[in-house]
């Protein structure tokens, strides 16, 4: 389904021919958001490349001279090879507090150990022996098409009904400031992430990836209504 036609059946969800175009891009944007809060799909999947030396071990996510992922998520997984080698080799995904418990701040050794924390990915040990390939696998907030009411995407292509469901909701809510309201859309949303997260779930098929199980979709505040 191409963006243009989804937003008019929201329009006429909402009841309002004439809502204005910028308000209803609005419900859009925020209703795909609600969607990727609620799991972690299949589309939102991205890989980041960078370099691990001796000297280095912290890397700002969002940072434009580090990884500069301005739409990141989640991690998925954390891969590294020495350089010069061929295998590449799983680090464990772990909290911050454990992480520096396992590894001094003096240790030097292979990485093995990855944390995410705030805006910064952490290495553990502190001090690589030498240096790796990292390639960072992550989960990231998507966009609706930008190329105007004719583009699709994965998502209006394959799911729509979970856009429109999810932008009717933040609508209706909008418009009435009443989340019972919202609800039976919120109902109808579940239903549509409960089949997509199956789906989504299998065609990943990596044995250690984080994945994010679908949680009871709510109509979002009020406050959301800008």
């Amino acid at each position: 389904m191409v963006y243009g036609t989804a937003k008019d059946i929201v329009r006429s969800n909402l009841g309002d021919p004439k809502l204005n175009n910028n308000l209803l891009t609005f419900f859009m944007e925020q209703g795909r958001r609600e969607v990727e809060t609620l799991g972690n799909f299949y589309w939102m999947v991205s890989t980041k490349d960078f370099i691990l030396t001796p000297s280095r071990s912290a890397f700002s996510l969002t940072g434009a001279t580090d990884l500069a992922l301005t739409n990141f998520k989640e991690a998925r997984y954390v891969l590294a090879k020495a350089q010069g080698t061929t295998r590449w080799y799983s680090l464990r995904i772990k909290g911050f507090e454990e992480a520096r418990i396992v590894d001094p701040t003096d240790k030097v050794g292979p990485p093995k150990i990855a944390v995410v924390n705030n805006i910064t990915l952490f290495i553990f040990p502190p001090t690589a022996d030498t240096t790796y390939d990292i390639e960072l696998g992550f989960f990231q907030w998507t966009l609706m098409p930008t190329a105007g009411n004719t583009a699709t995407d994965e998502l209006l292509t394959f799911w729509p009904q979970t856009a429109i469901w999810a932008a009717t909701m933040v609508g209706v809510l909008h418009k009435t400031k009443d989340a019972l309201a919202a609800k039976p859309y919120a109902d109808l949303l579940q239903n549509e992430l409960a089949k997509i997260q199956i789906y989504s779930d299998n065609r990943l098929r990596i044995p250690d990836i984080q994945r994010a199980h679908p949680q009871q979709a709510q109509a979002p505040q009020a406050a959301q209504g800008g």
